[in-house]
This record gives structure tokens, C-alpha cells and sequence, in this order.
């Protein structure tokens, strides 16, 4: 990565440090035309808004045609990423758990941990799906009845983790 890209990446994350720009960012995306009404909507100071506005427009995230301000192309594809990193905190508890999961799997201090997932190929704006199905599962018989309903309602695969062995 050369230097003036690693300096445009820092500019463009600057330009969206805080709630009011990223609300605003949202905004862009239909356009904005009466700066007042959207003012008045986010619940911001006239001053708030166009410093953040400011900062938005010189990172290159929105411009100004003659009626309204938009999203650039740039300030398109930025908005994808705060959009996805939106899923991706709403799923906090449950990366939160699979860190978890992971970390007692690496110390195999767990005796008797299950996981259950539900697989979709994983792609960076819908985290929500590969985490979707996700269990913890500690009884045998729980075990088997959940991997029978799995087995059931399965339309492509399913992807289990265990390290329950059966001798039967």
C-alpha cells in the first residue's frame, strides 16, 4: 500500500469518527435538499452539521450538485461498509461467543462442548448468516435431537464441530 493511499484511508475514516457523520452519511444516500429538514431530523446544531458535512464532502464521500448533496461513487461503497459494520455490531453477542467457542477449543479445556452451525458461504456484508445457527450443547440426547432436526430441515449441508466421541 503506497503512503498517499494509507493517507486517504485515514482521511476517509476521520470523516466518519462520529455518530452525527455517519448519521448524516445515511442521509446522503437519498440526498439531501433542504439542509434544515435534516437538521432538524438528526437532532443537530446548524454548526455540528456542516463541520461533519465539511469533512464529508473533502474526504470525497459526498458531493454537491446543484439542488442537493450525494453520495459519490466512493461515498457509495463506504456506505456499504458502514452499513455492513452495522450487521456486523448487531451480532456482537454472537461473535462474542464464537470467540469463545474458539478459544476453548484451542485450550481443549472444554469436555463436552458441541457446536451446531448452520453453514452459508460467508461474505463480508452478511456476517449475520454464517452465525445465524450457531448452539452450544452439553447433553447427549439434546445432541442427537438437534442434529436429527438439522438432518430434517437441511435444503444444501451442515457443518457440525464436536469433540464428543460415541463408542456404541
Amino acid at each position: 500500500m503506497f503512503e498517499s493511499d494509507l493517507k486517504d484511508v485515514i482521511n476517509i475514516i476521520s470523516s466518519l469518527d462520529s455518530e452525527d457523520s455517519i448519521k448524516i452519511l445515511l442521509a446522503c444516500e437519498k440526498g439531501i435538499e433542504k439542509s434544515t429538514e435534516i437538521i432538524k431530523k438528526l437532532g443537530l446544531t446548524q454548526k455540528r452539521y456542516y463541520v461533519r458535512l465539511t469533512k464529508l464532502i473533502e474526504s470525497g464521500l459526498v458531493e454537491k450538485d446543484q439542488s442537493s448533496y450525494r453520495l459519490t461513487v466512493l461515498g457509495r461503497f463506504c456506505l456499504k461498509i458502514v452499513e455492513a459494520l452495522m450487521k456486523i455490531a448487531e451480532q456482537k453477542d454472537k461473535l462474542e461467543l464464537a470467540d469463545k467457542m474458539r478459544k476453548l477449543l484451542e485450550d481443549n479445556k472444554s469436555n463436552s462442548l458441541d457446536i451446531i452451525s448452520k453453514s452459508k458461504i460467508f461474505t463480508f456484508i452478511d456476517i449475520s448468516e454464517i452465525l445465524y445457527g450457531v448452539k452450544i450443547i452439553t447433553n447427549y440426547d439434546e445432541t442427537i435431537n438437534e442434529i436429527i432436526n438439522l438432518l430434517n430441515s437441511a435444503k444444501e449441508s451442515i457443518y457440525m464441530v464436536t469433540n464428543k466421541i460415541d463408542f456404541r
